[in-house]
C-alpha cells in the first residue's frame, strides 16, 4: 500500500481548497447573473421560472440566517 508523503499532502491539500474556493465562487457568480440577487425582487424582471427559484433560493437563505 502506498501511502502520500507529507509534501504530497500538502501539496493535494491546498489543491482541494482552491477548486474549492473556485467552485464556490463560480457557483456565487452564477447565481448572481441568473437571479440577479443585489436587485430587490420588486425591481427585476425575470421569467416565472426564473422568479419561483429566487423566491426559494431568498427563503432558503433567510432560513440559514
Amino acid at each position: 500500500m502506498s501511502y502520500l508523503t507529507p509534501e504530497a499532502k500538502s501539496k493535494l491539500s491546498s489543491t482541494v481548497r482552491g477548486l474549492r474556493d473556485r467552485l464556490i465562487t463560480d457557483l456565487h457568480n452564477a447565481i448572481e447573473s441568473t437571479y440577479l440577487l443585489a436587485i430587490s425582487r420588486g425591481k427585476v424582471k425575470l421569467r416565472e421560472a426564473e422568479r419561483v427559484n429566487r423566491r426559494r433560493l431568498e427563503d432558503l437563505l433567510d432560513e440559514q440566517m
